[in-house]
Formats: structure tokens, sequence, C-alpha cells
């Protein structure tokens, strides 16, 4: 699983911050200078980098860090409403495998789900409104705001993840697969009946009905983005068999 690695810098400087709303529209395709940390207040959209696919939702936050290519492949079905702030980036600040990391070092996944702690909304709107306002110190508070925010992304991204959120992660990075439960076992050192009863005891489905579901929503939104596209190649696109399946 890749996780953002952040250097613990001081003062790192808001090229921008805002508040946002994209209807019907793809991520920007581009590879920035700067990080752009995301906040989904409301809706669904499909993010990518360096060819790894994210889908977010409501109260997840994503950090898309400088000098990788990232981008929208398919349209946000209806509106997305969003916080994001674009920061400085340091040298030592990467994109990789999870590791031992340094306890100093601000590290979490691409995807932090964050809709259960107030403070993350509180923390992106106190940095936007203080990068905004005009008093003087208002810019120091906004650079400490985004310290305190990316602390508190990092303590929710270190907590222990379970099975079930591991197993959705892979499956929303590698739509265009269909994972068998047998991988899944190979991977956390269980057998097919724990991985299948730990998935439905967390999601409350099986993990082939939760896969199917979450490819069938991606074939559809694909479907109404891109018109012109054969149901053959949607098919392709998300690992379907053919069109018929």
């Amino acid at each position: 699983m890749l996780f953002n690695y952040l250097y613990p810098a001081k003062k790192r400087i808001i090229q921008t911050c805002n508040f946002n709303q994209h209807i019907r529209s793809r991520h920007p395709d581009r590879i920035m200078k700067v990080h752009d940390l995301i906040y989904i207040k409301e809706g669904t959209w499909q993010i990518s980098q360096d060819g790894a696919d994210y889908t977010v939702s409501a109260g997840d936050v994503i950090l898309l860090q400088s000098g990788h290519h990232h981008y929208g492949t398919i349209s946000c079905e209806s509106a997305v409403k969003t916080r994001y702030i674009h920061f400085s980036a340091h040298p030592d600040d990467s994109v990789e495998e999870e590791r031992e990391e340094n306890q100093n070092d601000y590290a979490f996944p691409m995807v932090v789900p964050c809709g259960e702690d107030p403070l993350i909304e509180k923390y992106f709107d106190r940095v936007i409104y203080a990068f905004w306002a005009e008093e003087p110190y208002e810019r120091a508070k906004a650079a400490a705001y985004l310290d305190l925010l990316l602390c508190q992304i990092s303590s929710i991204g270190r907590k222990k993840r379970s099975i079930a959120d591991g197993i959705k992660a892979q499956i929303q990075k590698t739509p265009h697969r269909f994972i068998p439960t047998e991988e899944f076992a190979e991977k956390y050192g269980c057998s097919v009946r724990t991985i299948s009863a730990k998935f439905k005891e967390s999601t409350g489905t099986s993990l082939h009905a939760w896969q199917m579901e979450l490819k069938c929503r991606m074939a559809e939104e694909l479907m109404q983005s891109e018109p012109t596209l054969t149901l053959n190649e949607v098919a392709a696109t998300y690992g379907f068999c053919d069109e018929y399946h």
C-alpha cells in the first residue's frame, strides 16, 4: 500500500487554498510543483496518480504530491464539493510503500477516511479563512493550522487498518481486475473462510458482491461521461469478461 511521507518542515508555504465545486467534470490532468491536499465535502470522485486509481467520497482526504502525475479518468456523476490546499514540498517528501517511518514524519495512506473526525474539516476551513484574511499575521496562522491539519491526518492514518479496509483500498486501486478471495487470503496469511468472514463482518456483504457493486457504479459513471464507448470497452476497463457479464 502506498503512503505519503512528509518531512516535518516548519512553516510550509501555502500557495493557495479555497472551497471548490466540480460538476460533471474530471480532476485536472497535471504535474504540480506543490502538494495538493483535498478534502471531499460532498459527492464521490475518481482521482488517479501515477497510474493508480483512487475513489474518494465524502469525508475522505487525499494528498497528491508535487512532481507526480495526477489526473481524472472519469467525470463525477453529480456535483462534488471540496476544500483544497496547495502547499510547498520538501526534498525529503515521498510517496512509497508502507515502511517503518520516522515517528516525527507525517505519514498516512493515499486516501484517509476522516469523516468521523470533526477537526479535519474545521482545520481545512481555518486554513482557508486565515489565508484569505487581510489582517496581520493571518498567513502565519494559516501555516500553523496546516501543520495541525497534517498532524491530525497522520494520527488518523497511523491507526491500524482492518483487513476489510486494506481489501477495499486494493480493489479501488485496481478497478480493471476482479481480485479473487484466494489472493487476499495469501496476502494476509489467512484462510479464504477467515477473509470472507472478516470482510462480511465489516461491510455487511460478501467480498464478491462489494466488488461487483463498486465496478457497476464505476461502469455506470463511465458510460454517462463517455457515451461513445462501447459496452465491450467499458467491460474491459473494469475487468468484466465481456459486455454480457
